[in-house]
C-alpha cells in the first residue's frame, strides 16, 4: 500500500514539476543570477597511457551537482516524498566538457538518470572513458614522471552565467584500480578563471592534474641491464689474439646488438626534442628542477648514466676503429714503415704506464722456436666417448709420413699447447634449460590471466616478476655450475671442438678420464628439467581448457585455446629438435656431419616456426595473409 502511495504521488510530482518546464534555459529565478556547478571527478582506472601519440585513456566517474530553481517541492504535500529520479533529458544540464578531449568521436557523457531533491539539487552521476591529450617528457626514460591534465568547462556559459566549483581539493582515488606500469602520486584539483583574446567574459574551469610515476623495473630488465652487458664485451675485444680474426666482427656484433635496443626504445618513444634518459645526456640551462623518484635525486643519476646508448655506442666505435688499426700493425709484416720515435715514447712509455701495461718479457703470441720433430710418435688404439685416450701397453710406433689425416689431426690437438692438463674453453650453452623454464613461466602467466583476470594485476606485480625471472635463470646456472665442476675435474686429451656450438656432450669428448659420473648427472639434470616442466605446463594447461569450457564467451574461448595451443606448438617444437640433438650424442654409429646438422637444427627450426605458429594462431595476422594470398592468387 505504502509503494502505491508513493508511486501515484510520484507521477503527481511529475506531473506538476514539469507541466510548464523547459530543459532549454538556465534554471534561475533571475536572468543576471550566476548558477554554480560542482564538479567531481573519480579516478577508476587508467586504461592506456599512449606515449607515442601522447594520449591517455582513463576510465572516470563525473558527479555534477547544481541547483534547479523551477523543480522545487514541499515534501509534505507528496507523501513526505524527499527525491525522485528520471533521465537526465528531462531536465537542463550544464554543458560541461573535457576541454583537451583526444578522441576521435567528441561525444558527450553518457544519458545516465539524475537525482532531484526537494530543494532543488540535482545529482548527475555519469561514467565516462575519456581519451585526454597529454604531453609526454620522456627526458627521464624509463625514470620518468608525468603529467596528465584533465580540463572541464563551460562551452558556451561564461562565467557571468555559469561558475564551476571543485568539491574537492583532488578526485577520488578510493576505487582506483592499480595499473602494472604506472603509480599514482595523486590528483589535485585547481580552479581556473580564463579571459580569452575573444571575448572580455572570464570563462572558469577545474583543472585536475593526474601524476603518473612509470614502474621501471620492466625497462630494467629488458633494456638498460641487456645493455649494460653487452657494453662489457666491447673492452674484450682488445683481449683477444690478433690472429683470430674475430676482433672486429665482436665490435660489429656488439654495436649491432646495441642499435637493436636503440630502435626499441625509439619506437616506444615520440618524435620529440626531449630524447630519453638512456639516450641523452646534459642539463639544459632554464630547465626545470629534477624529479625526486625512489627517495633518489634524478640529476645525480641522470648525471651519471646520461647519453648512455650513444656514449655506448660511441665507446664500441672508437674500441672498433683501434682494433682495425692495431689489426692493421700486426698484418704490415716485414714491409711496415718503421714507428716514429714520438709514437714510441707516447704510446710505450706514458700510455702504457697510464693503462699499467709493462714489458715484462715476451707475449703470448710471440713464436716459439720450433723443435725438431721425431720420427716416430707414439699412437694409441684404445678410445673413450669416440676420442684417442692415453697411451696403454698396446701403443704401437708408425713413422710420421704414414699416418692419416684423422690420426694426424688427434696428435695434433694432444699435442697442442695448452691442451694437456687445462680447460680448453669455458663456453657452456645455458639456453636449453632455459628455454623449458621459461615456458613453465609463460604457461603460469597464462593460467593467472585466463583463470584469475581479477586478480592478476595484484599477483603478477613487478616483485613476482623479477621473483620468476631469478628462479628461472637461477636454476638453470646453477646446474650449469654443477656440469662445469664436474667438467674441469677431467684431464683433456684434444681441444677442438667438432660440433658447431660448445655443450657438454661435446666438452666430454675431449676428456681422458672415466665420464660415467658426468653422464649419470647430465642425465639426471636433463630428466629432472623435463619432468618439472612438463608437470607445471600441464598443470596450467589443464586448468585454462577447464577454464575455458566454463566460460560462457565463445570469444574468451577461442583466444585462450589459440594462446594455448601456439605455446604448445613452440614447446613440441623444440621438444623434437633438442630431442634428436641429444640421441646424436648417444649413439656412437651416427657420424660428424650429422651431429653438426641436428646441432644447426636446434638453433635454425625454432626461431623460424616460432613467428610462423604465432602468427597462425593471431586472427589479424592470419586474415592479413589470407587477404594478401587471395589477392594474388587473383590477379594471377
Amino acid at each position: 500500500a505504502c509503494r502505491t502511495a508513493h508511486g501515484k504521488y510520484a507521477q503527481k510530482l511529475l506531473t506538476d514539476l514539469f507541466s510548464n518546464y523547459t530543459s532549454a534555459l538556465r534554471p534561475v529565478e533571475d536572468t543576471h543570477n550566476i548558477l554554480n556547478v560542482t564538479l567531481q571527478v573519480t579516478l577508476s582506472q587508467i586504461i592506456d597511457m599512449d606515449e607515442r601519440n601522447q594520449i591517455l585513456t582513463a576510465y572516470l566517474w563525473i558527479r555534477r551537482v547544481w541547483v534547479d530553481a523551477h523543480l522545487k517541492w514541499n515534501k509534505d504535500e507528496y507523501d513526505g516524498l524527499d527525491t525522485i529520479r528520471i533521465p537526465s533529458s528531462y531536465v537542463w544540464r550544464p554543458d560541461i566538457v573535457l576541454y583537451n578531449n583526444a578522441d576521435d568521436h567528441f561525444t558527450g557523457p553518457m544519458d545516465t538518470n539524475v537525482v532531484i531533491r526537494h530543494d532543488g539539487q540535482i545529482t548527475w552521476d555519469s561514467p565516462a572513458i575519456t581519451k585526454s591529450s597529454c604531453r609526454v617528457d620522456v627526458s627521464f626514460f624509463p625514470f620518468d614522471a608525468q603529467q596528465c591534465r584533465f580540463t572541464y568547462g563551460s562551452w558556451t556559459y561564461n562565467g557571468n552565467q555559469l561558475d564551476i566549483l571543485n568539491a574537492l581539493d583532488s578526485a577520488d582515488l578510493a576505487d582506483l584500480v592499480e595499473n602494472v606500469e604506472w603509480e599514482i602520486l595523486g590528483m589535485p584539483a585547481k580552479k581556473n578563471v580564463i579571459q580569452y583574446g575573444c571575448c572580455a567574459d572570464p570563462y572558469p574551469d577545474v583543472t585536475y592534474t593526474l601524476k603518473l610515476k612509470r614502474r621501471a623495473s620492466f625497462y630494467v630488465f629488458n633494456l638498460l641491464i641487456p645493455c649494460v652487458m653487452i657494453s662489457f664485451l666491447a673492452p674484450l675485444g682488445f683481449y683477444l689474439p690478433a690472429d683470430s680474426g674475430e676482433k672486429v666482427s665482436l665490435g660489429v656484433t656488439v654495436m649491432l646488438a646495441l642499435t637493436v635496443f636503440q630502435l626499441l626504445v625509439a619506437e616506444i618513444m615520440p618524435p620529440s626534442e626531449s630524447v630519453p634518459l638512456i639516450g641523452k645526456s646534459g642539463k639544459k640551462k632554464g630547465s626545470i628542477s629534477w624529479p625526486v623518484l625512489c627517495d633518489v635525486d634524478v640529476s645525480v643519476f641522470y648525471s651519471a648514466a646520461g647519453k648512455y646508448y650513444i656514449a655506448t655506442m660511441t665507446m664500441i666505435t672508437a674500441s672498433t676503429a683501434l682494433t682495425i688499426f692495431v689489426m692493421n700493425i700486426h698484418h704490415c709484416g716485414p714491409d711496415a714503415k718503421p714507428v716514429p720515435k714520438w709514437a714510441k715514447t707516447v704510446i710505450l712509455q706514458y700510455m702504457a704506464r697510464m693503462c699499467f701495461v709493462y714489458e715484462v718479457g715476451e707475449n703470448c703470441m710471440s713464436p716459439h722456436p720450433e723443435k725438431p720433430e721425431p720420427p716416430f710418435v707414439k699412437r694409441n688404439n684404445s678410445t673413450m666417448n669416440g676420442q684417442v685416450g692415453p697411451c696403454r701397453e698396446d701403443c704401437v710406433f708408425n713413422p710420421v709420413g704414414s699416418r692419416t689425416a684423422e690420426e694426424r689431426e688427434d696428435t695434433d690437438q694432444m699435442m697442442s699447447p695448452g691442451s694437456m692438463g687445462k680447460n680448453p674453453t669455458n663456453c657452456y650453452s645455458a639456453w636449453k634449460n632455459g628455454v623449458f623454464l621459461s615456458t613453465d613461466a609463460m604457461s603460469f602467466d597464462r593460467y593467472v590471466a585466463i583463470c584469475m583476470p581479477l586478480r592478476y594485476n595484484s599477483i603478477m606485480v613487478p616483485r613476482a616478476v623479477v621473483c620468476i625471472i631469478f628462479l628461472v635463470w637461477g636454476v638453470d646456472l646453477s646446474l650449469i655450475m654443477l656440469l662445469f665442476i664436474l667438467q674441469i675435474r677431467l684431464p683433456r686429451c684434444k681441444s677442438v671442438i667438432m660440433n658447431v656450438f660448445c655443450d657438454n656432450p661435446s666438452l666430454l669428448k675431449l676428456t681422458c678420464g672415466n665420464t660415467t659420473v658426468n653422464n649419470v648427472i647430465g642425465l639426471f639434470n636433463t630428466a629432472i628439467i623435463q619432468i618439472i616442466s612438463l608437470t607445471i605446463q600441464a598443470f596450467s594447461y589443464v586448468k585454462i581448457l577447464i577454464a575455458c569450457r566454463v566460460s560462457c564467451r565463445s570469444e574468451t574461448k577461442l583466444k585462450a585455446i589459440n594462446t594455448c595451443v601456439a605455446q604448445l606448438m613452440i614447446l613440441v617444437i623444440f621438444e623434437f629438435v633438442a630431442t634428436f640433438t641429444i640421441l646424436s650424442h648417444r649413439f656412437k654409429n651416427v657420424s660428424a656431419d650429422l651431429q653438426k646438422i641436428m646441432g644447426m637444427l636446434i638453433f635454425l627450426i625454432p626461431p623460424l616456426l616460432n613467428p610462423i605458429v604465432y602468427g597462425l594462431y593471431t586472427s589479424e595476422i592470419r586474415n592479413t595473409f589470407l587477404r594478401i594470398f587471395k589477392k594474388r592468387r587473383v590477379s594471377v
